[in-house]
């Protein structure tokens, strides 16, 4: 060795050990500027925090005054007697189902058939209250068929009995219809024909 030379030999062993102590402190430090960042982090969500805290009190306040709580609380109740009602079986014959469901949906909710429904609630309302002043006998053929001279009356006969052709069109077995009997269903205006028994 001369003097200018500053080479040292170290043993092959003791290189592996400084490598290793040099990764260690390596990690250290890195550890140490993830700790900072995090302390930085820290200090940033502290003075976010009670702003974001109250933010956070307050939409659940709005959503608990509006009954959303309430609200989930008994579609969970709902949910649950579903399930211990009904199993998997029955959940895919609703599948199943479900479009013929949402259609005839649909159809119940048209603005015409809203109407209607409300009409005769109305008019099942203004039948109970009448039921307090009728008397006990049940009315004769005779007052029954005064009545048949309302023209209201028998409009409204008209259209039961076309409901009561168009389901049974629609439901009854076809092999079975007698001749004559009608293989559309029936408007309204149309003459109720044939004997009804």
């Amino acid at each position: 060795m001369s003097a200018t030379d500053t080479r040292v030999d170290i043993p092959a062993e003791r290189l592996d050990v400084l490598e290793a102590k040099i990764d260690h402190l390596t990690d250290q430090l890195s550890g140490l500027t993830n700790l900072r960042m995090v302390s930085d982090l820290v200090a940033d969500l502290t003075e976010l925090g009670p702003d974001v805290m109250a933010r956070v009190v307050d939409g659940l306040d709005v959503a608990d005054r509006k009954g959303y709580f309430g609200f989930a609380g008994a579609a969970v109740g709902v949910a649950d007697r579903v399930v211990t009602n009904f199993d998997e079986h029955d959940v895919e014959q609703l599948g199943d189902n479900v479009v013929a469901m949402l259609e005839a949906l649909r159809e119940v909710t048209r603005p015409e058939m809203l109407a209607f429904v409300s009409r005769m609630v109305e008019a099942v309302h203004a039948e109970q209250e009448a039921v307090g002043w009728e008397t006990e006998e049940p009315p004769s053929l005779w007052a029954l068929g005064r009545q048949l001279r309302d023209p209201d009356v028998r409009r409204g006969m008209a259209r039961a009995l076309h409901t009561l052709r168009s389901v049974a069109v629609e439901t009854g077995p076809h092999a079975d219809r007698r001749p004559g009997t009608p293989t559309t269903t029936p408007r309204p205006g149309d003459d109720v024909k044939g004997d009804v028994t």
